[in-house]
């Protein structure tokens, strides 16, 4: 064996410890930032009825059917209706799937359905189908859930960051 592989063998060594080291020192800091949510939160949700963002939005879509009952432009009511509706569904349906991936997908869908439903109550508020005090009401409530959307987001993220960490570190290494 010639002076350069003597040279890299040991050197080659010292940067795969010192990666796995690195990937160890993430899995550990994710699992504990994983593990104060759910330590903070002491609660399993066992079903998507438990989940907060979904029994407000629920009440929300309750309140736009509500708030929209008697207007006459059955296509904006309609649109509107079904966009609040698509944020409790997607929820429901994303968490049934039970697969931490789908249902970060179904999440980002539900806070996009809230987004609509955000530009909807602004072109109401413009045609003055709502008026100022309803928008507001609406309007805060529905960021309220996209906040709650994106902080379960970011905790999914998390897992499937530790998860994707755990199975790609070499057996025994963690």
């Amino acid at each position: 064996m010639n002076s350069f592989y003597r040279d890299i063998i040991p050197l080659k060594n010292i940067i795969f410890k010192k990666v796995l080291d690195i990937k160890n020192s993430i899995v550990y800091n994710v699992s504990r930032q994983v593990h104060k949510v759910y330590k903070v939160k002491s609660m399993r949700i066992e079903k998507f009825e438990d989940i907060i963002s979904w029994q407000k939005s629920k009440k929300f879509t309750v309140d736009i059917y509500k708030s929209f009952n008697n207007l006459k432009d059955f296509a904006f009511r309609s649109q509107i209706e079904r966009a609040s509706a698509s944020i409790m569904n997607n929820i429901a349906e994303g968490f049934e799937r039970k697969s931490h991936k789908d249902f970060e997908k179904f999440l980002f869908i539900a806070k996009g359905s809230c987004g609509e439903v955000r530009s909807l109550l602004s072109l109401a508020f413009e045609l003055n189908y709502i008026d100022r005090e309803e928008h507001e009401r609406l309007y805060s409530n529905a960021i309220e859930i996209s906040k709650l959307l994106s902080g379960l987001i970011k905790s999914l993220s998390t897992l499937n960051t530790l998860q994707t960490l755990k199975t790609k570190v070499p057996e025994g290494r963690l």
